[in-house]
């Protein structure tokens, strides 16, 4: 397939002023999917909520606010890009260019909506991750912070949740499976009679899946 990349800095991400929550930067965009079989996403730090739904394109909503609503802060926001690309059936979404020391007070607010029969991968430096409604493969990696995937029963076959340190849980069927400490913490489940096979990694926090 032609590989589409597609920088969404200047056309799509605007300033607006800053409100009570002091926003500074929003982005919208639907990027349709119909050659894709699996979604990619990466992301530094903020909080990520991904949502599995039945149209058949992703759906982009990111918010970038400051702590403080200060000149640095503000600036740091004009440079962050958010960029697309799909290639080999994948559609990946990547932001670049974040603050580093520290990130200058700046925070991102990320709300993607998925095809929930697609398979997803998700990864997140720092912060918090949730991920519901989806019933393709699901590969979840956090670097520091805390992991919450909900998903129905009947799609997952297996689940697979480490944690370096800090705790795991996962709830299947009203049974609760748990695993914690300082060194690394594993649940391993396969007794699922769907087709999705669950990967989900935190270096330092917690991971809490639910099938239901």
């Amino acid at each position: 397939m032609k590989k589409l990349v597609s920088t969404l800095a200047v056309a799509l991400l605007w300033t607006i002023p800053a409100s009570a929550d002091e926003t500074v930067r929003h982005l919208s965009k639907q990027i349709p999917t119909a050659d894709v079989e699996r979604v990619s996403l990466d992301f530094p730090v903020g909080q990520l909520l991904v949502d599995g739904w039945d149209s058949q394109q992703v759906d982009l909503d990111v918010r970038l606010e400051c702590e403080r609503d200060t000149r640095s802060c503000r600036e740091a926001a004009q440079k962050v890009r958010l960029v697309y690309s799909t290639d080999d059936g994948q559609l990946h979404v990547e932001m670049k260019d974040w603050p580093k020391m520290g990130g200058k007070g700046l925070e991102a607010h990320i709300q993607i909506k998925v095809p929930r029969r697609l398979a997803l991968n998700a990864d997140l430096g720092v912060g918090e991750m949730r991920i519901a409604g989806i019933e393709g493969h699901l590969n979840a990696d956090l670097g520091v912070g805390e992991l919450s995937v909900t998903m129905p029963e009947s799609a997952v076959a297996s689940v697979n949740a480490d944690t370096g340190v800090g705790e795991a849980n996962l709830t299947v069927n009203g049974k609760h499976y748990e695993s914690s400490g300082f060194i690394a913490k594993e649940i391993r489940w396969k007794d699922g009679n769907g087709n999705a096979r669950v990967q989900v990694d935190c270096g330092v926090g917690e991971i809490d899946v639910r099938l239901q």
